[in-house]
C-alpha cells in the first residue's frame, strides 16, 4: 500500500478547538498529523502519511 495524506478543515472560533482537539488526539495515539491555520482564516489538519488501509479507521476515530 502506498502511503497517503489527508486534509481536513474546519472554519472559525469552533473549528480552531475541533481542529486542535483533532490534532492532540493524534499525536497522542502517535499517528502523524499537522495543525495550521490557512490565509483565510480556517484551520486544517494534514494527516499522515498513513497506509491506504488505515485512512478509514483515522478517519473514524479520529475525525468528527
Amino acid at each position: 500500500m502506498y502511503p497517503l495524506a489527508s486534509l481536513v478543515r474546519w472554519s472559525g472560533a469552533a473549528g480552531n478547538r475541533r481542529a486542535t482537539v483533532v490534532a492532540r488526539l493524534l499525536a497522542d495515539a502517535q499517528v502523524r498529523g499537522r495543525l495550521s491555520q490557512t490565509i483565510d482564516g480556517a484551520w486544517e489538519v494534514r494527516v499522515g502519511p498513513v497506509a491506504g488501509a488505515e485512512v478509514a479507521r483515522v478517519i473514524d476515530q479520529f475525525v468528527w
